[in-house]
């Protein structure tokens, strides 16, 4: 573990993400619903966003050429603006550090939303009966002030190291439910086994 003065940041975070995304390689994989990628952004996630951050050739429309056209510098602003910095990921390793790769990870392989859910899904569990007056969190997987501040008390009480092991459980459940109902998850089961196994090495 770091010491305070070297909590992970985004950089390091990233690194570890395009150890399991393939980094510059552009792939057109038939089998993946993403479609094409590159640094491990999807044409599905990248038609998704602004048209200023999606068009990266400068053309004026979105397709799977944007993706074949980015570069790294887009990739890590599209990561920083649109999945760390929405999680709060700074704020999160301040309070728990191993939870925000974890997140991260999460975050980009399953779905921000999805990474938000399963966290406050989590502190509902581990912050129960500390007498709430505003009831328990709102599942809509945006981590702002309120998931924030029962983070906070999950580290206080002791419950904080769970939630790490509890979101690499999470995971794995996902994925062996998900390649039980789609043929064509099957194909990536052991790699994302192998890449969850990979996050809770680095982060024990």
């Amino acid at each position: 573990m770091r010491g305070f003065q070297e909590l992970m940041g985004f950089e390091e975070a990233y690194l570890f993400v395009m150890k399991w995304e393939g980094g510059e390689r552009f792939t057109q994989d038939p089998d993946d619903p993403g479609g094409a990628t590159k640094y491990g952004v999807s044409y599905r996630f990248l038609k998704g966003l602004p048209l200023r951050d999606a068009d990266v050739n400068r053309d004026g429309r979105v397709t799977w050429q944007d993706v074949a056209a980015m570069k790294e510098r887009d990739a890590q602003r599209i990561y920083r603006n649109y999945f760390w910095r929405r999680l709060r990921l700074d704020d999160v390793v301040r309070l728990v550090e191993p939870l925000g790769l974890v997140l991260f990870d999460t975050a980009v392989n399953v779905g921000r939303l999805r990474a938000g859910r399963w966290l406050q899904e989590e502190l509902n569990r581990r912050t129960r009966g500390l007498g709430h007056w505003d009831g328990a969190l709102a599942l809509d997987g945006l981590v702002g002030p309120k998931t924030l501040e029962r983070l906070e008390e999950a580290k206080v009480s002791g419950n904080a190291f769970y939630l790490t092991e509890a979101l690499l459980l999470r995971r794995t459940r996902h994925y062996t439910n998900l390649a039980a109902r789609r043929s064509w998850a099957r194909k990536y089961l052991l790699g994302w086994l192998n890449r969850t196994m990979n996050l809770q090495e680095a982060t024990s």
